[in-house]
């Protein structure tokens, strides 16, 4: 992808992560198919990793830095 190699990748990453939504709604609309529990827990372990880094990333741009 241009936009990996071009582009801040904690500003990229999260939007790949996107990918599983659409194939959780694909998998529903298609055949079905519901995750269960610990797809759920991995999902959710997934997007909430996504928000960290984001938040650290501009938290570590935010920050003065300091030549000591």
């Amino acid at each position: 992808m241009v936009s990996t190699r071009r582009g801040d990748l904690s500003l990229v990453a999260p939007f790949r992560y996107t990918a599983l939504l659409f194939a959780t709604v694909a998998g529903f609309a298609v055949w079905g198919d519901t995750p269960n529990a610990l797809a759920w827990s991995g999902i959710a372990l997934i997007i909430a990793s996504g928000i960290h880094v984001l938040r650290m990333s501009r938290r570590a741009r935010a920050a003065p830095t300091t030549l000591d």
